[in-house]
């Protein structure tokens, strides 16, 4: 057999697993036929911790033999929970049963507290985890890698932290156990289940002073030990708060960025990110880019400037901050300190500008106006202006120790996003009104700003307006989530590859527009569809009010009869 190179990349957390020196790209030259799942763990990636493998674009198992040149992309279990593709997940996500390499006994301790079954013994050899692992179908918990790369592992999970506490977050997470803590209820020496049992029945056990303050005792079924609450009690109580706690913060934060953070929608910013990728590989520009931002994909990238929105209420500071970016530790230091350099406010008048307002610019669309013709909702510090200053901060025009904290690897991680950002309609134009009716402020007709949407109740014909009222459909969130996230999440992978390879006719600005320029051109382009976007709308009960210190346009907007016959949501779409 002729020799033949596989392109493997790994996406999200499994980059861990790589050298240093790695991207998240490793190529293997092979001159035989080879599983798949051989060639990832000659990466050093252990087979549990993959849960979606893509060979050209179509979901194999781990059997699946290589024989030609191929390309295979690499997703761990936490990678968007894998949406796309569901049905040839490879791990099993839910799972309340393990078994502990040694050195893991606090984590055991702090699993069983929690009332996970944790079989553990210091002494015990890797064949005999092995077997246990996969005779009883429980997930092998390691901070061993080779262990866990053996071929009689069916599901597991490679520690990260050395750190009890962290290490027991892992874990909740990975398995999904957050609905399943139940503490209190297992042994934490033998792992077996406790009874509640009276005291008369184990008062001959008790020690003196326990016999006289305390009524309320349990037995463990396996041991006989005996467990009341006494200061070991409260010991143990504040150790399942503050892991109780980290979930629960842990799953807001997941929430509000999976409902309100993203602009344009995760899976939107990918694409872009993801063509770009396509477009860029083995080129120069490609390893400049890897090495400036950590050997992050601008895929991954396209949608940090979105993620770090959820330090907002607490600051980047905090300890159980999400996201956090431990693979990329240099990226996750600039990014908190560009965070703190642009903290979130609604004062227009602030001089330090807020990184909310670099996503985006509100010009007037009641007319056929471009960004230039006016100067309301237009500031320094839009979209606009926001492009081209990473653009000067990457071309060495602007230092990169300037006041917005925009280092050049902060900039490329911006434009990944703003490029997909200027290119929704609400992010570019907003309508303005006046005692109900629309206006162009920038005619000497003052209004109030709709916010791009934000503050308006969107009513399309697919629905009653009760049924749409009830699911709370903004205006700017429809465009920004609920028709891309439909259309295009269950292929994004296969669009990626499109839209690469099929170049659009008439993509390319002129070649007389500097690239500074760019973001207005783009501006203007879009602002044909957002004043489309309003005018297919009939606005009613428009009316100020305030939000969060500012006074904005609230109401409702009622999908009109539209001439062509086309729907809003497939005009859209």
């Amino acid at each position: 057999m002729a020799p033949f190179t596989v392109r493997l990349t790994f996406h999200g957390s499994l980059t861990f697993f790589l050298r240093p020196t790695a991207d998240g790209g490793i190529e293997r030259q092979l001159c035989e036929k080879t599983s798949v799942k051989d060639i990832i763990e000659s990466c050093g990636v252990p087979h549990p911790e993959v849960d979606l493998i893509l060979v050209d674009g179509q979901p194999v198992d781990f059997g699946f033999a290589l024989s030609s040149a191929k390309s295979v992309d690499i997703y761990p279990v936490d990678w968007k929970r894998c949406t796309f593709f569901p049905q040839n997940r490879l791990q099993t996500i839910h799972i309340e049963n393990f078994v502990a390499d040694g050195h893991l006994g606090k984590l055991v301790r702090d699993l069983r507290l929690l009332g996970f079954d944790v079989l553990y013994d210091r002494a015990a050899q890797d064949r005999q985890l092995v077997e246990l692992a996969s005779s009883d179908r429980r997930a092998l918990l390691t901070r061993d890698r080779r262990l866990l790369m053996h071929s009689a592992v069916r599901d597991g999970y490679y520690l990260r932290s050395q750190k009890a506490l962290e290490q027991t977050i892992e874990v909740l997470q990975r398995f999904q156990l957050s609905s399943a803590v139940a503490p209190f209820t297992r042994c934490i020496s033998c792992n077996a289940l406790l009874q509640p049992v009276k005291k008369d029945e184990v008062f001959e056990q008790l020690k003196p002073l326990t016999k006289i303050y305390y009524e309320r005792f349990c037995r463990c079924d396996g041991c006989a030990r005996i467990y009341w609450q006494g200061s070991h009690f409260d010991k143990l109580q504040t150790l399942v708060e503050e892991v109780v706690r980290t979930i629960f913060i842990f799953v807001l934060s997941m929430v509000a960025l999976a409902s309100a953070a993203f602009g344009y929608g995760p899976t939107g910013h990918e694409i872009v990110g993801g063509i770009a990728d396509k477009l860029l590989v083995n080129s120069a520009a490609e390893a400049r880019l890897r090495k400036l931002i950590g050997g992050l994909t601008l895929e991954r990238a396209s949608v940090i400037a979105d993620e770090i929105k959820a330090w907002d209420k607490n600051g980047p500071d905090d300890p159980r901050a999400f996201p956090r970016y431990p693979e990329h530790r240099n990226i996750d230091k600039q990014l908190r300190e560009f965070w703190r350099a642009n903290q979130p406010t609604h004062d227009p008048t602030s001089p330090m500008p807020s990184h909310h307002w670099f996503h985006y610019t509100d010009v007037p669309v009641l007319n056929a106006q471009k960004y230039s013709d006016g100067k309301i909702g237009r500031s320094q510090w839009d979209i606009v202006h926001m492009i081209p200053y990473c653009v000067g901060v990457l071309r060495g025009e602007i230092p990169e120790n300037n006041p917005r904290q925009i280092t050049k690897s902060i900039a490329v991680i911006l434009l990944a996003h703003f490029v997909g950002d200027i290119h929704q309609p609400l992010h570019v134009g907003a309508e303005y009104f006046q005692n109900g009716r629309a206006v162009d402020p920038d005619k000497a007709q003052p209004g109030i700003e709709d916010e791009g949407g934000n503050t308006i109740s969107l009513q399309l014909r697919r629905g009653t307006p009760e049924e749409m009222a009830k699911r709370g459909l903004k205006l700017h969130g429809f465009w920004d989530n609920e028709e891309r996230h439909q259309a295009l999440e269950p292929a994004k992978r296969q669009l990626i590859d499109q839209l690469a390879a099929e170049e659009p006719a008439n993509w390319r600005l002129p070649g007389n527009v500097p690239l500074d320029h760019y973001a207005e051109a783009w501006a203007n382009e879009i602002l044909t569809v957002a004043r489309e976007a309003h005018e297919r709308l009939h606005f009613v009960g428009m009316h100020s009010e305030v939000d969060q210190d500012r006074t904005v346009a609230a109401g409702a907007a009622e999908e009109k009869n539209s001439p062509d016959g086309v729907g809003y949501a497939d005009w859209a779409a």
